[in-house]
């Protein structure tokens, strides 16, 4: 008697421990606004693919930013921005279900997808303009409309040979000579505020 219950004890013990540690690394790995995967996410997906690519396999990264996103929280406050990323990680989630691809928010209103196996560099812009013309979109947030747009740069190179730093500063360059020529975001008239033009540090190559 005693033996059996010190194993079904046993067995929830370990059950539990499963369970938390599940959690754990849901939690270590997931964007708690959006729900998204996040950088260490990234960092770990990227590391397992690198490990498991064939010889010449291509992987590309994309960058997105959605543009003027400081102008939504000065005019509108952070509730509402919270809201506008919730809606951009949807439709990201969206884009990505069913395929091998990994949408990520890095930080602020800065998303990230990982695009596995390319077959050709083109490939991955043709995804970047796939992408922006589906984020780049009207948005209804607590009833006010608001046309969002994204500016999406695009990295490739061999997965065995490159590193994920490496992707992410390459596709940044490109995401900030994209946003340099168009920006996109229209707010609703708010007479109460002065909306404040964002502003980023470039990277030294950019500059």
């Amino acid at each position: 008697m005693f033996a059996k219950t010190a194993a079904i004890v046993g067995a929830t013990s370990t059950a539990l421990i499963g369970w938390y540690a599940h959690g754990l690394h849901r939690r270590l790995h997931t964007d708690p606004l959006t729900g998204l995967a996040n950088r260490p996410a990234l960092q770990r997906a990227f590391t397992r693919l690198q490990r498991r690519a064939r010889p010449g396999e291509l992987v590309g990264l994309l960058l997105c930013d959605l543009d003027d996103f400081k102008t939504i929280n000065d005019v509108h406050g952070h509730r509402i921005g919270d809201e506008v990323l919730c809606s951009v990680a949807a439709d990201l989630a969206g884009l990505t279900a069913g395929t091998r691809d990994l949408a990520v928010r890095l930080s602020g209103d800065e998303f990230a997808v990982l695009l596995p196996g390319l077959d050709e560099v083109r490939d991955a812009e043709g995804t970047a303009r796939r992408y922006r013309e589906a984020l780049t979109t009207e948005r209804v947030i607590d009833g006010r409309p608001m046309q969002i747009g994204a500016s999406i740069g695009a990295a490739v190179d061999t997965a065995a040979v490159t590193s994920l730093s490496a992707l992410l500063e390459h596709a940044d360059l490109r995401m900030y000579r994209i946003k340099r020529e168009h920006h996109l975001t229209r707010l609703p008239a708010d007479r109460t505020a002065q909306p404040t033009a964002r502003r980023r540090d470039l990277p030294k190559e950019a500059a």
